[in-house]
């Protein structure tokens, strides 16, 4: 009785067994695609929390990999996904992706918030840098060093160097040595269009000047008798640049002197004197005004020249241009012009007259604005019919040059 029992039970135990099976067997669903495709991607794992941990274990997913806190990886890390780190990610191996990397918001600012930070606008890869500015992400080899050890006129980097790729440029302007401009229209020293990417710094131990303005003409007279025409002093010229950038930041460290030429001074003004009497005589006196003088620079600015005027007249003195500006001090003021007349009929003395045309004003040392030229003064009188007075406009002075043109940081 107890084996049948037995022998029951174990019919009863082999009956459940296989109908679990057979409902396992219709329950189970067939891979959708041939091996080995379709399998399912195993999860990634922190390697730093196995005991020890395994940095030469390289781990492959073709999902997504999400880290809200941070992502630190010792060992290699292949995603074809996308990746997103809302912390901090630490990658002490390599970090292979074939998606897309998306480092900095390509709107952000460059300040000292986000020194150091790269971004990708679509095109190109860009640094923020402590210029302030997003600079290209190319390869940089430097420094690059120059030196300047002897006068030179119009340094233009571009012309010099000749670089094809960026560079960090040092550029050293030995003490005793003057870097100048020959025209006010040329910077004495110029970055001009360096590779992109290049950065510029300048030791200047030296000078560095930028060209003197001209002295302005002294004003002049024509057409004496009745209608005269008379011209302005011409106006003195600007002094040129001492040194220009067109990068997006240029530094400077400044031992010696760096200014804009001296501004080119005023011409003075012409002055002119006529009379007409009973008799029917008439005459005049005229003086044209003095020469501006020339400003300062390593090439001095050029004074003013003056224009002598014909009129009739019984004592003279002419006008004189004005003087050239020096190597750092500007040129001497050319002086007015004077005239002197007396008509005497046969009754009595009709006419006298006296007049001093204009000075050219001075002309401004390195760094200075030239001064404007004077207008002239009269002492004409009448015991005649008629007399007249004119005078024209004296010129106005040059401002000086710029020290520096562009974006700098003095270091």
């Amino acid at each position: 009785m107890q084996k049948q029992l037995i022998q029951t039970l174990k019919i009863l135990l082999a009956a459940i067994v296989l109908s679990f099976g057979i409902s396992y067997v219709y329950a189970w669903t067939g891979p959708a695609s041939a091996p080995p495709t379709g399998n399912t991607n195993p999860p990634l794992v922190s390697l730093l929390s196995t005991i020890p941990p395994n940095p030469s274990v390289t781990q492959t997913t073709g999902g997504k990999l999400i880290a809200e806190d941070g992502l630190a990886t010792m060992g290699n890390v292949d995603v074809i996904g996308d990746i997103t780190v809302d912390g901090l990610g630490v990658f002490n191996r390599n970090i292979k992706v074939n998606g897309t990397v998306e480092i900095a918001n390509t709107g952000d600012a460059c300040d000292a918030s986000t020194y150091g930070q790269i971004k990708f606008d679509g095109a190109n890869f860009s640094g923020c840098t402590s210029n302030d500015a997003w600079e290209p992400l190319t390869a940089v080899i430097g420094p690059y060093t120059w030196v300047i050890a002897t006068d030179v006129n119009n340094f233009n980097m571009e012309n010099t160097f000749g670089l094809t790729n960026p560079e960090n440029i040092i550029l050293t302007i030995n003490s005793g040595v003057t870097v100048g401009s020959t025209d006010i229209t040329i910077p004495a020293l110029n970055t001009g269009s360096l590779p992109a990417g290049s950065t510029v710094t300048i030791i200047n131990n030296g000078t560095i000047v930028g060209a003197a303005g001209k002295g302005g003409n002294g004003g002049s007279v024509t057409g004496v008798k009745g209608a005269p025409t008379l011209y302005n002093g011409g106006n003195g010229s600007n002094g040129g640049t001492a040194v220009y950038s067109s990068l997006p930041l240029i530094k400077i460290d400044n031992n010696g002197t760096i200014a804009g030429g001296g501004g080119g001074a005023g011409g003075g003004g012409a002055g002119w004197c006529y009379y007409n009497d009973w008799y029917a005589d008439e005459g005049a006196i005229c003086v044209g005004g003095g020469g501006g003088g020339g400003g300062g620079g390593v090439v001095a600015g050029s004074g003013g020249t003056v224009t002598n005027s014909i009129c009739i007249y019984n004592s003279r003195t002419e006008p004189t241009a004005g003087g050239s500006g020096g190597s750092s001090l500007g040129g001497a003021k050319g002086s007015g012009g004077s005239a002197w007349a007396v008509k005497q009929s046969i009754l009595f003395k009709e006419y006298v007259g006296s007049l001093t045309s204009g000075a050219g004003g001075k002309g401004g040392n390195r760094g200075v604005n030239g001064s404007s030229g004077s207008s002239p003064s009269f002492s004409c009188t009448q015991v005649g019919y008629d007399i007249q007075q004119q005078s024209s406009s004296p010129g106005t002075g040059g401002s000086a040059g710029s020290k520096v043109v562009g974006t700098v940081t003095w270091i």
